[in-house]
Parts: C-alpha cells; sequence; structure tokens
C-alpha cells in the first residue's frame, strides 16, 4: 500500500514518526542488566561492539531512503541505528557495574570511538540536504567543521579537565549542551525528511531555522570545551608552580 497516496504526506509523516518513536521506546526500554548480560555471551553485544556496527546500519537506512527511495524501510532502521547510540551507552555501564566480567568494557576505547560514530552517522544526511538545496551550503559547511572540531578538541579536553572538580560534575559540563545539540540535530532531519522524499515543498525556512540552531548549539559546545581547557590549565600551571617550588 502507498501510504502517501493513500492518507496524504502529513498522516504519512505521523505513521513514521509514530513507528519510529515506538521503536526507539522498545530499545531504550531494555533493563540494563540484560544488556550487560548480553554482552558477556558474545562479542558483538558489548558496547564498544554496538557503537561500532550501529554505523553500518545507519548507512543502510540513509542508502535505502535516498538511493533506492524505499523510504519507510530505510527509515526504521537508520532509526534502530541511531537509537543504539543510548543503547550503547546503557550497555557500557552495566558492564562497569558488573563483578568479574569475563569480557571487561574498555572505557577509554568507547571515548574514542563513540563520538566519531554520532558524527559518522548524523552529519551525512546534512550534506544531501546541501546538495538538494533544502538547507544553504553556508549552514552546513561550518556545522561540519564544528562537529569536526568538537571532535578533535575531546582528547585533550578530558585530559586538561583532570584537576577540576568532580568526575561527574566535569561530565554534566561536558554533555549538557552537546545532548541539546544532537537533540536539535535529529528534529532537523526529521523535519526535512519530507522534503528530502519529495512528499510536500513547504517554506524552506523551517530546515534553515533548525539547522541554524543546530549549528549555534555546536558553536557553544566548542566554546565551553575552550572555556573549562582554560581554566583548567590554570589549576594545572598553579599545580605545576607549587611543586616547582618544594
Amino acid at each position: 500500500m502507498d501510504l502517501l497516496k493513500e492518507f496524504g504526506w502529513e498522516l504519512t509523516a505521523a505513521i513514521y514518526l509514530g513507528a519510529g518513536v515506538s521503536l526507539t521506546l522498545m530499545l531504550l526500554a531494555i533493563p540494563k542488566s540484560w544488556l550487560a548480560k548480553a554482552s558477556q555471551r558474545a562479542w558483538y553485544m558489548t558496547a564498544n561492539a554496538q557503537t561500532i556496527w550501529r554505523m553500518p546500519v545507519v548507512w543502510l537506512g540513509w542508502i535505502l531512503m535516498f538511493a533506492f527511495g524505499q523510504h519507510f524501510a530505510g527509515f526504521i532502521i537508520a532509526v534502530f541505528g541511531l537509537a543504539m547510540d543510548r543503547v550503547d551507552g546503557k550497555t557500557a555501564k552495566g558492564m562497569m557495574e558488573l563483578e568479574n566480567p569475563k569480557i571487561p568494557h574498555n572505557e577509554n576505547l568507547g571515548k574514542i570511538i563513540d563520538p566519531l560514530a554520532d558524527k559518522l552517522t548524523f552529519l551525512p544526511p546534512f550534506f544531501v540536504l546541501a546538495i538538494q538545496g533544502i538547507v544553504p551550503w553556508w549552514l552546513v559547511t561550518p556545522l561540519v567543521s564544528l562537529e569536526l572540531l568538537s571532535t578533535l578538541m575531546r582528547g585533550p579536553f578530558n585530559l586538561l579537565v583532570s584537576y577540576q572538580k568532580t568526575e561527574k560534575e566535569r561530565k554534566d559540563q561536558a554533555t549538557g549542551i552537546g545532548k541539546l545539540k544532537v537533540m536539535f540535530q535529529f528534529v532537523t532531519l526529521l523535519a526535512c525528511g519530507p522534503l528530502i522524499f519529495g512528499w510536500t515543498t513547504y517554506s524552506l525556512w523551517i530546515p534553515g531555522i533548525l539547522t541554524g540552531i543546530t549549528l549555534v548549539f555546536g558553536a557553544l559546545s566548542v566554546l565551553s570545551r575552550m572555556s573549562l581547557r582554560g581554566r583548567s590549565k590554570e589549576v594545572n600551571d598553579q599545580l605545576t608552580d607549587a611543586f616547582s617550588h618544594e
């Protein structure tokens, strides 16, 4: 059945959204303890393995949607892969809570591949938006540049804040703006879906404004990291001077 012809683009978009939200909620409802147990039974269910294989899953969804016109199947596959971003986080926490795990969680590896996976799954559709003229290049180019800069800063950022506050406070400061940024990236892609699929031609101001908001949060994320690095460097320098005088 052709949903678009049967119900129109508005109801079709609502059906897509409802299916995507339902799938996401089902995945997020999986208990952390179950995910931890599964990680000990099969290596491909460990947190880092989930982070790696969710990338080609999302890419498959994008390819089905954009290259082959399989909108619903591609959308569901992409949503599944994107929702795994939260699942692999729960799996990592569950694995770290296990006593004497057969397969321990490599937290340092996770800190590297998780942000890379986020960039490699969310950014490709923005290039499609720019190529199709839905969002201007002058918005997409700085957005991608800020994402790459944010990723490059992650390693030094984690190191230089080691003297500042508690670990929990550092994590909250580092991820709050980032979570809002990812949320607006997702909302932007959802809002642009009907335009990408050619279902309608409503005002291009909507995706432009949403992309602009995403760009602002990306800039704030980078600035917050730079601010924390600066304050941490001051503390680091003071400690160095104190030890050198002893």
